[in-house]
């Protein structure tokens, strides 16, 4: 047994009586104790937290106010939009230096996708620089830029710098998961709230836009978008999400229960509600006559199915089969349902086409002629006249050649122009990563995917994603699915 009671304890620099004197002259160590924080450290932590779930309710509340001014497709609202962004940006910026100076940047872990976006943005800065010159075109119509608009050339990278903050707040602040699919469920309510006004102001309030009369697309539900086409986007996009988190309800991981799996069990007021939610929503997408739109909704719905029911272990080649028959069947109902707002604008598709077509020859041949400087952001309408034919219609001026990736393409040149269908492509790697790798939280990744899928088919009939408030909440969705938990 240790005694104690005789133990004086030594003082500092006092020599060991027990040593000898070679020890007792040899250098001795002296350790400093240094108080931890901790504290203060779980403070900080939380205020960070605090923080990003107000950023995250401002995201959201940002994204359902957006659509608001005609779909956000005016200069005015691109302005407004942008300095929102930009005042939510720094202050969060300021904010979580001062609660949390050593969190991790989680946008350091997406350079893949930040690179070309910068590139991009510099592109487009340098279209400003004052060298012009087509070959063939008379002297005085010569544009003193790259762009042959630099007001417009100037909006735009103002609306594209945007996209770049909301890009950057999503990664940052969707690093939690739980957050994360909070966010996604804002965007899905929002989306909800604009298709029940647009439900409304079809029927009830006279078939107005924002209480005033509409210019076009009378008898065709519109909500705050001008064009139904890129209101059927954003519906496409809403009603991916809401499938997405009805499916993990029924398909997602559970309990376990004593008597084993059951997905009827699953089946809770919760469940029946949200599905009456998406279709409120169908039902305003057959209400926008949008037959890409109906098109690009149902792939983009298989497609996450599919990715669904593989995650989960849920598919099979008879339930392939089944999911198969079930798409062809909900398709044809869609067209009957959506009576003359689906089936006769069917009807006339080959008419349309031709027209689209000759929409196509006319915009490569403007991007033939100067396939790698482009004619400036946000240039089309001004550039396009230069070629304009007489085999299309001369008395419609054409603002966008109904095809994004054309689009870019005139605008940016092939070479830039091909970086966004790049960011694009890499983020969709990197949803699948985020899917495959995520035990429970895949919803979000999974959504990415399909939203990415829908857009992409109908950007090749259509302009919706030039259109601001769809490319908000596109950026969002996929910025959300491509986030990693926060290291």
């Amino acid at each position: 047994m240790i005694s104690f009671a005789d133990y004086t304890p030594r003082k500092a620099g006092q020599p060991r009586p027990d040593r000898s004197a070679a020890e007792q002259n040899a250098p001795e160590l002296v350790f400093e104790s240094v108080p931890l924080r901790v504290e203060r450290m779980r403070l900080s932590s939380k205020s960070a937290g605090r923080l990003n779930d107000a950023v995250a309710l401002c995201i959201a509340i940002f994204l359902f106010l957006a659509p608001v001014p005609f779909g956000a497709n005016r200069p005015l609202a691109w302005l407004g939009a942008s300095a929102a962004i930009a005042l939510l940006t720094l202050t969060y910026t300021l904010l979580i230096s001062a609660f949390d100076p050593a969190r991790p940047a989680q946008f350091r872990r997406h350079l893949a996708v930040l690179v070309p976006g910068g590139v991009l943005l510099l592109g487009a800065v340098l279209q400003l620089l004052p060298i012009g010159g087509v070959e063939g075109l008379h002297e005085e119509l010569q544009p003193a830029h790259i762009t042959f608009s630099p007001s417009a050339t100037q909006l735009g990278l103002i609306r594209m710098t945007s996209y770049a903050m909301l890009f950057f707040l999503i990664l940052e602040v969707c690093a939690n998961s739980v957050r994360a699919e909070r966010l996604v469920a804002f965007i899905f309510y929002g989306v909800l709230l604009h298709a029940i006004w647009a439900l409304i102001s079809l029927t009830f309030l006279g078939d107005t836009l924002l209480f005033s009369e509409k210019v076009a697309y009378r008898g065709y539900a519109t909500g705050t978008f001008v064009n139904r086409n890129s209101f059927a986007t954003y519906l496409t996009m809403g009603f991916i999400v809401g499938l997405g988190r009805l499916l993990f309800n029924l398909y997602g991981p559970q309990p376990r229960v004593p008597r084993g799996r059951s997905y009827l069990r699953r089946i809770t007021i919760e469940t029946v509600v949200q599905a009456a939610f998406l279709a409120i929503n169908f039902v305003t997408l057959l209400a926008t006559g949008s037959r890409l739109g109906l098109v690009s909704c149902l792939v983009g719905s298989a497609f996450l199915l599919l990715a669904v029911l593989g995650k989960t272990k849920a598919l099979s080649g008879v339930s392939a089969v089944i999911l198969v028959l079930v798409f062809l069947v909900v398709a044809a109902v869609a067209v009957v349902a959506g009576g003359d707002q689906i089936g006769d604008r069917l009807a006339f598709l080959i008419v349309d086409a031709d027209k689209r077509v000759e929409l196509f020859r006319q915009t490569l041949a403007m991007i033939s002629e100067r396939p790698f400087l482009g004619y400036g952001l946000d240039s089309f309408p001004i550039a396009f006249e230069l070629f304009h034919s007489p085999a299309l219609s001369t008395s419609v001026t054409w603002e966008k050649p109904h095809n994004s990736y054309l689009t870019l393409w005139a605008e940016f040149g092939v070479v830039l122009g091909s970086l966004p269908l790049l960011i694009t492509a890499i983020c969709f790697v990197g949803a699948l990563r985020q899917m495959r790798e995520r035990a429970t939280s895949f919803t979000p990744a999974a959504v990415a995917c399909s939203v990415i899928v829908a857009c992409a088919i109908h950007s090749l009939g259509d302009f919706s994603l030039e259109i601001a408030a769809n490319t908000y909440v596109f950026v969002a969705l996929v910025g959300i699915g491509i986030s990693r938990k926060l290291r």
